[in-house]
């Protein structure tokens, strides 16, 4: 059975056929012009060659098939048989018999277009005339085929570079789809275990809830409830990838607290900023920072950003949400060794980090895909995300910038 392309790889394949039709009718176009340019310019050659090659006829009634000559000799005309209006060209002939030169103008006469060449010389005035009929016709037959040649061969290299183009494209769409279904299958197999955590969660909660309130540990029931939390926010996570990983629709965008997705996040992280001795401080959290994005991926845009501020920062993390004119701005600053000039511009690229992987450390191994999902999640809202001055000069800050939406 045939697989059918996905949505934007049909598109593609139909870029890239215009593009290429294009390209092949622009050659064409400029072939055929050269082409034409050529012969018109050979005509106009051998035609002149004529004119000057019957001026040297003695007698105008030895002119070939096509040809008017008259001459002057000694004040007396002699010309061709066939009369032809508005010829002989009397103008011409006075400007010639002037110049003691030649003259080239070009005359209608009955539907006709006539080139006429008058030359003096010692004896008189010659004046010949020749019908441009043929060699219009014959430039007006070239025309026509290099037009339908042209035709013929736009519709054949339009139909062969879409074969091309299905051919080259179809390795491409053979990875997207695996990595799709990649997706897809890891997302839905992990809804799984993520619903029966966070039911044991749940259980466990009520357990100690149960057993009084004099017996129940506080701090207990706080890491339970962020589990529950937690495991919620994983179950969004992936309904946004498996989203994400579905062409057929785009993930849902509502209005979105930019300063309470940076809130949440901050207090998902901060287990982890503990263990790193690392503190996240809020900055200005302005209210009214909203955006229209996928909630889930806003939060996984801000979890990824601190996750990587936690990583490099010596002390601390701080995290600022403001709105200005029509742009809300999320600035992430650390106050690490900031970012070198090299890994600068590959920073936003996947498996881009530049981290020494050690092999005997328990630390978890990095891939350098968390800023290049910022990036992705950032260019899906409208906005974009680029490494910016540290407000202090101390450290990396890292400014992402979405369309504002009150």
């Amino acid at each position: 059975m045939k697989r059918r392309q996905a949505p934007e790889l049909r598109k593609a394949v139909r870029r890239l056929t215009l593009q290429f039709t294009g390209l092949m009718l622009l050659i064409i176009v400029l072939l055929g012009g050269v082409v034409f340019a050529i012969v018109n310019q050979s005509a106009a050659e051998a035609n002149t060659k004529a004119l000057l090659d019957a001026t040297r006829i003695d007698s105008p009634q030895d002119a070939p098939s096509g040809t008017w000559i008259a001459v002057w000799r000694n004040g007396t005309l002699e010309s061709s048989h066939e009369q032809i209006t508005g010829l002989p060209d009397l103008t011409a002939r006075e400007q010639a018999a002037a110049t003691h030169g030649s003259v080239r103008t070009t005359i209608t006469s009955d539907g006709r277009t006539l080139d006429v060449l008058t030359v003096a010389g010692r004896g008189g005035e010659v004046q010949v005339a020749r019908d441009q009929h043929e060699t219009r016709e014959e430039l007006d037959r070239l025309l026509w085929a290099l037009v339908i040649a042209g035709s013929i061969a736009a519709i054949l290299s339009a139909a062969g570079s879409a074969w091309m183009a299905r051919r080259a494209i179809q390795p491409l769409a053979d990875a997207l789809e695996l990595q799709r279904r990649f997706v897809a299958d890891a997302s839905h197999e992990l809804r799984t275990p993520l619903t029966l955590l966070s039911t044991r969660a749940q259980l466990a909660r009520r357990r100690l809830g149960a057993l009084g309130a004099l017996e129940t540990d506080t701090h207990t029931l706080e890491d339970l409830n962020g589990v529950v939390e937690d495991a919620e926010k994983l179950t969004g996570i992936l309904e946004d990838l498996l989203i994400a990983a579905d062409t057929r629709s785009a993930p849902p965008h509502t209005i979105v607290d930019v300063a309470a997705v940076a809130k949440s996040a901050m207090v998902a992280t901060e287990a982890v900023a503990s263990q790193h001795s690392v503190e996240i401080r809020p900055g200005v959290l302005q209210n009214g920072a909203t955006v229209v994005a996928s909630g889930p991926a806003i939060e996984r845009l801000f979890v990824a950003l601190l996750d990587n501020a936690i990583d490099h920062a010596r002390s601390r993390v701080e995290v600022t949400v403001a709105v200005k004119g029509k742009v809300v701005t999320a600035r992430i600053s650390d106050d690490g060794p900031g970012f070198t000039e090299v890994p600068k511009a590959r920073a936003f690229e996947r498996f881009a980090t530049t981290r020494e992987e050690q092999q005997a450390s328990a630390a978890p191994r990095h891939y350098g895909i968390g800023l290049a999902l910022v990036a992705e999640i950032a260019g899906r809202a409208g906005g974009s995300v680029r490494i910016d001055n540290a407000p202090d000069g101390i450290g990396a800050s890292i400014l992402v910038e979405l369309p504002h939406s009150p």
